[in-house]
């Protein structure tokens, strides 16, 4: 943690968005501590991609501010390679671009050292162990297209952590993946988390999936219903109810994948 890194790590105060005078999101206030697993939930179109993608600066917000450790985001990128992204599979990858899992990981190093540094041992050491970390380093020299939906989204949290970034924010990382293959995924983000403590961020609609690995739970429907650690939130059902609609959560036991 850097002297000047006071506070939440991001804080996101009284955001509106609308799309064509639509609103989407509405006064949604947010923060998200060091160290903390937050999974953000809510069904399909309750703000949770557009909320994140404002995080970002891949939006620009109507109405509120965007800070990261205790600074106003001005710019996309702003903070290198302190925050990495990992996008739903469906936009992180176009399937005939020919590269390699190894090669792709290592793009995770660029935004650490800059485009014109070439990229050295030390570089290639955080490769190999962020391949290891995923339990990929045996695919490390395959194709990206030759893998697993499952497999693909493996590669690309090995590239967020090959670029040692201290916060990881992902979309929907197992959308369309298999249900056997998000449970391993499930469990490998959440054993990373625990070993590494990085800060962690994670939009899902899937409640019962996430509920056994996150730290923390925030419901958004348009407005943030509520925050706040994952056993009081998943166990109000008043506020699951005015996320979600009629819902009857079965609570899972999750034990990690070997």
């Amino acid at each position: 943690m850097r002297a000047e890194d006071a506070g939440p790590v991001l804080s996101l105060e009284d955001i509106h968005f609308s799309y064509g005078g639509q609103p989407v999101l509405e006064a949604v206030s947010l923060r998200l501590e060091r160290g903390m697993f937050l999974g953000l939930i809510g069904p399909n179109g309750s703000g949770k991609t557009t909320l994140l993608k404002i995080a970002l600066g891949l939006l620009r917000p109507q109405q509120g501010t965007v800070r990261w450790f205790g600074r106003p985001l001005v710019r996309p990128g702003q903070f290198g390679a302190r925050i990495a992204y990992v996008p739903q599979l469906s936009q992180a990858y176009v399937r005939p671009f020919p590269i390699t899992v190894r090669e792709l990981v290592l793009a995770g190093r660029v935004p650490r050292r800059g485009l014109l540094r070439p990229l050295n041992r030390a570089d290639r050491d955080a490769v190999d162990r962020a391949l290891a970390a995923v339990g990929m380093e045996d695919r490390a020299e395959a194709r990206l297209s030759d893998l697993s939906g499952g497999q693909q989204q493996r590669a690309f949290i090995a590239r967020a952590l090959a670029a040692d970034a201290e916060v990881l924010l992902l979309d929907e990382p197992m959308a369309g993946i298999d249900a056997a293959a998000q449970e391993r995924f499930y469990d490998l983000l959440a054993r990373l988390q625990r070993e590494t403590g990085r800060t962690v961020m994670m939009v899902s609609h899937d409640l019962a999936a996430i509920t056994g690995r996150v730290t923390h739970l925030a419901c958004l429907n348009r407005r943030l219903i509520c925050q706040g650690p994952v056993t009081d939130v998943a166990g109000d059902p008043q506020a699951l109810s005015r996320t979600f609609g009629d819902l009857r959560l079965i609570a899972h036991s999750h034990g990690e994948a070997s």
